[in-house]
């Protein structure tokens, strides 16, 4: 989503310079018995920077208390935070998570948050979803060489059936939830919104949902006064 003017030659070059980060500032995690690349967050933050000075996140929402609104488990404790992240005037969400009972649990949240919003321009977006060794990679292009891909044409089928799915996930969850859970699962259009990712979709904010109702419980507990 643009957000104010923005400066595509900038992001253009943000993609063209950062989609396959430089080697030594790859970190690698064990899993699933092989080795994961990643970005770390010093460097996505450098890759930012050198993109936009200026660039800043903010939570996709907030508390009663003004904190960003954070997905807890049934213990509540912190395990997930949406938010937005903005480049040269361009925002897109991301969404990070930590296992249960984390050490600093919001402070990875947000690094991987960033890490995540900031893959959706682009940045180390080449090692997402790599879970197997390296294999030889043709040599690296601009990003401006690259051609934009063929529309694919909607039959009236899967539109339909799209846009009725789009409307009871909006009857129950409201309209900027949703538009936030599809552009983090890749939705850009109705026939896109098969029934795996409703499905997907759908459990995400549901999760959230019962991380809401679970705080203002906790929340009506504590200003409850004492029974006599």
């Amino acid at each position: 989503m643009d957000t104010h003017g923005d400066d595509r030659a900038d992001l253009r070059q943000l993609l063209a310079e950062w989609a396959d980060p430089p080697a030594e500032m790859v970190d690698t995690i064990p899993k699933g018995g092989v080795e994961l690349k990643y970005l770390g967050h010093a460097a996505t933050t450098r890759a930012l920077l050198e993109c936009d000075p200026s660039w800043w996140w903010e939570p996709m929402s907030m508390d009663d208390y003004g904190q960003p609104r954070l997905v807890t488990d049934d213990q509540d404790r912190p395990v997930g935070m949406w938010i937005y992240l903005h480049v040269c005037g361009v925002r897109r969400p991301g969404y990070g998570s930590c296992l249960p009972g984390k050490g600093d649990a919001v402070k990875e949240l947000i690094g991987d948050a960033i890490r995540n919003a900031a893959m959706r321009f682009g940045v180390a977006i080449n090692l997402w979803g790599k879970d197997h060794p390296e294999k030889d990679k043709p040599a690296p292009r601009k990003a401006k060489a690259t051609p934009l891909p063929t529309p694919v044409q909607e039959t009236h089928y899967e539109k339909e059936a799209g846009k009725g799915a789009y409307e009871a996930l909006v009857a129950d969850h409201g309209k900027d939830l949703v538009n936030g859970a599809m552009a983090v699962y890749g939705v850009a259009r109705f026939s896109e919104l098969t029934p795996s990712k409703v499905q997907d979709i759908t459990a995400s904010l549901a999760q959230r949902a019962m991380a809401v109702e679970a705080n203002a419980k906790a929340k009506a507990a504590e200003i409850d006064p004492p029974a006599l």
